[in-house]
């Protein structure tokens, strides 16, 4: 456990400084990263959808928002690296606009069918995490706040990855050797 948090710890903290040392590369990984969760949530989503409901309204929604998920997911991907980074504001914008209609449309299907709680909790999450997500890429589309909150995110997982290994070499249990006994 220790070796784990200490290894964990290690790697948030040099993430932490790659972010602040190089924060325009940073954005594009940002942004790759995000398509490759789109593609990754898209696939879910089509693979779960019959699980969910029976409505055809319900999975005719899901699966369209699938689709158009993974081709954006998809762009996201590709245009930034074949690119070589040039696009990365426009596929920026582009994820933001996504994640604002993703959040809409999961509010709509949330309002639309009277789901079971298990449906209801994951669509309310996926409302919440769109936003949040659309949100963050918005304010990430002006070079010089995208630098700042891409710093700042990085200085955040610097202190604390450095907090977390001191914490836990200090926390460390003292082990005593018991093969040697006091009597003997």
């Amino acid at each position: 456990m220790k070796t784990t948090n200490l290894i964990i710890s290690a790697l948030v903290s040099v993430l932490g400084l790659i972010l602040i040392l190089n924060p325009q590369t940073s954005l594009m990984v940002i942004v790759v990263v995000t398509g490759v969760w789109v593609i990754l949530t898209a696939l879910n989503d089509i693979i779960k959808t019959r699980v969910y409901s029976t409505d055809s309204v319900f999975r005719t929604l899901i699966i369209t928002r699938s689709i158009i998920s993974f081709v954006i997911g998809l762009i996201a991907v590709i245009l930034p690296v074949q690119a070589a980074g040039a696009f990365v504001k426009a596929v920026c914008i582009v994820l933001a606009v996504y994640f604002a209609l993703k959040a809409i449309s999961s509010l709509y299907i949330l309002i639309r069918i009277k789901a079971e709680r298990e449906i209801s909790k994951r669509l309310f999450f996926s409302f919440l995490e769109s936003v949040t997500a659309s949100v963050i890429l918005f304010a990430l589309n002006g070079e010089k706040v995208a630098n700042t909150i891409i710093i700042v995110i990085g200085a955040v997982l610097l202190a604390a990855g450095v907090i977390t290994i001191l914490y836990t070499i200090k926390a460390a249990p003292i082990v005593k050797d018991e093969s040697k006994s006091d009597g003997e």
